[in-house]
């Protein structure tokens, strides 16, 4: 195939007349080359010729192009008018509702309804906030109260296990009691301790107790158990009179002893009774 464009060899850009034969500074011979620039590229005359005439060609065929659509445009917009024209005003004004209907229906079902939607969810989310709002005020109003409460149910807790013995001094109370009775004058002819039940964080420590003695010396007993540091409650409290004694000084108000059985309760402090439990 033959090429367009002018053949080149290398021969055409070096030629023997851009050799020259310098000396070299070492006394050696030596030669510089010497390279012409190329010479301009010359198209051929058939291609100059097609280009201008392709140009005009496409140029053409745009225009006749636009010239049928914009005839199309015209004869269609033509045609509307002509019908439209052809309605009667009643047709014309129902086609115009009808057309804003359309839009405004579909800008409430594409831009209202979504917001609206967004709306509500907003509103319920708003109204649960304001809800948790006015319990929380309510819970603040309340702090000091209930931090005043519980002070003072601490207060009373302390007191409590403070009431409560721990289970080494369980002995030591015991003894108190029998030597109140001792001290009020009453003569003990029963103490015994009987098995704890336990109640939660406390356990129950009966104890069945029997003395004599005569009436104000149970009274006076009887006082000195409640002014015990402990709590001891007595319970099923029976008295009866001893016919065949007298009483010491044989006063005619109260002459005979009196023999009194109850049962002394005290409590103990339980600490930590499911931990236990739970290593047995």
């Amino acid at each position: 195939m033959k090429s367009r464009f002018p053949r080149l060899s290398f021969s055409s850009l070096v030629s023997r007349k851009n050799w020259t034969a310098p000396t070299a500074n070492n006394g050696w011979p030596g030669f510089r080359m010497v390279i012409s620039p190329l010479p301009p590229i010359k198209r051929p005359a058939k291609l100059q010729r097609l280009l201008p005439e392709r140009h005009q060609k496409n140029s053409q065929a745009g225009q006749n192009i636009r010239k049928r659509l914009g005839l199309r445009m015209n004869e269609s917009l033509e045609n509307a008018i002509e019908r439209i024209s052809k309605l009667t005003r009643g047709q014309r004004i129902g086609i115009c509702v009808g057309v804003v209907a359309l839009l405004v229906g579909v800008m409430t079902y594409f831009v209202f309804m979504p917001k609206y939607q967004k709306l509500e969810e907003l509103t319920a989310e708003e109204q649960k906030l304001q809800m948790e709002l006015a319990e929380a005020k309510k819970r603040a109003r309340q702090l000091s109260k209930l931090q005043k409460e519980m002070k003072e149910v601490e207060g009373e807790y302390r007191k409590a296990t403070r009431a409560l013995p721990e289970s080494e001094e369980i002995p030591n109370l015991l003894t108190s009691i029998s030597r109140s009775g001792q001290d009020a004058g009453l003569e003990v002819l029963l103490f015994e301790p009987e098995k704890e039940v336990r109640m939660g964080f406390y356990a129950e420590i009966p104890v069945s107790m029997t003395v004599t003695g005569r009436y104000h010396e149970a009274v006076d007993f009887f006082n000195r158990i409640a002014q015990l540091s402990r709590i001891v409650n007595l319970k099923d409290v029976t008295m009866k009179a001893d016919p065949s004694q007298k009483s010491r000084d044989g006063a005619t108000s109260s002459p005979y002893k009196l023999e009194i059985s109850s049962s002394a309760v005290t409590y103990k402090f339980v600490e930590n009774t499911e931990g236990a439990a739970e290593s047995k």
